[in-house]
């Protein structure tokens, strides 16, 4: 009976390690594959342990970063989330800006010099989970 359960207990860790409900980007930024509160928003930039000025942005279509800022594209707009008074981390008031359109994403991007250190096309990564 013990050898049973040890190995049912063995099957549901794997099974449940294999399913992915999150990506974590950097800190505690995570992109989940549904949100925990009253919404039915999907893929959503947040982070779990966060505060009120933390971001929250639903419907990630790509998602690219540095140490100091994110960029998101959803279905319809752009957004940046902006770490570079601090840091990206959880709970250090990082700003996060927009909806934008791609022409002005563009030209915040050329302005802040970014250069993506990873870029994940969220959908797609969630697709294959």
């Amino acid at each position: 009976m013990s050898t049973t359960l040890i190995c049912l207990c063995i099957i549901s860790i794997i099974f449940f390690s294999c399913s992915t409900s999150s990506f974590e980007i950097i800190d505690y930024y995570r992109v989940y594959r549904f949100a925990e509160n009253h919404t039915d928003d999907s893929n959503v930039l947040m982070c779990k342990l966060g505060a009120d000025s933390d971001p929250y942005i639903p419907n990630v279509k790509v998602i690219q970063w540095n140490q100091t800022h994110i960029i998101v594209e959803t279905f319809s707009e752009f957004y940046l989330v902006d770490g570079s008074k601090n840091r990206l981390c959880c709970m250090c008031q990082n700003l996060t800006r927009g909806p934008f359109d791609r022409k002005k994403i563009n030209q915040i991007i050329d302005s802040i010099q970014f250069k993506s250190i990873k870029q994940i096309e969220v959908y797609k990564y969630m697709l294959k989970e």
